[in-house]
């Protein structure tokens, strides 16, 4: 907003001039993720840093976007919200046996584990970051940057990802 811009660059002239003024100063508070929407590997509306939000793992402790990435190594991550159909099942075994894919289900509260890797986001948390409404999935990169989000198992998915990992 234009009050947080003046409130920022106030506070940076006086980090420059004076100690106190560095007190002020929080980078981490003031950093603004780039984003990459007209980047080919990005599916429109996406290209955005994805927050590091909190879930919940399998066994029930705390997790967050980062801890999932660091598991995933470099890989990429394709979370699938909620229940899945057979179908769709078939299909993610078939893409992470054969592309750099790690992939996760992501349950909402009373939802059953229908894939080996799962989590639980209670507060719907991750599905905000993500972008994702409805029966969806999100597609996100190791750097935490969302390549792509959507509804269609078939082809939509798969030409993302071939987007992503630049085959496309």
């Amino acid at each position: 907003t234009p009050q947080e811009r003046l409130f920022r660059r106030a506070a940076i002239s006086l980090a420059k001039r004076h100690a106190f003024g560095r007190l002020m100063i929080n980078t981490g508070r003031m950093a603004v993720a780039n984003t990459y929407t007209r980047s080919p590997a990005c599916a429109p509306g996406a290209g955005t840093s994805v927050q590091n939000v909190v879930f919940q793992w399998a066994d029930g402790s705390r997790g967050c976007l980062n801890d999932l990435l660091t598991w995933a190594g470099e890989d990429l991550v394709l979370l699938v919200f909620g229940p899945q159909s057979a179908t769709a099942l078939g299909r993610i075994r078939q893409l992470t046996a054969q592309t750099p894919l790690k992939a996760v289900q992501v349950l909402s509260p009373g939802e059953r584990a229908q894939c080996l890797e799962h989590l639980r986001d209670p507060e719907g948390r991750l599905r905000v970051a993500c972008q994702a409404t409805g029966q969806a999935w999100a597609l996100v990169r190791p750097d935490s940057y969302l390549a792509a989000t959507g509804a269609d198992w078939a082809s939509t998915l798969v030409h993302r990802l071939s987007r992503a990992l630049a085959l496309a």
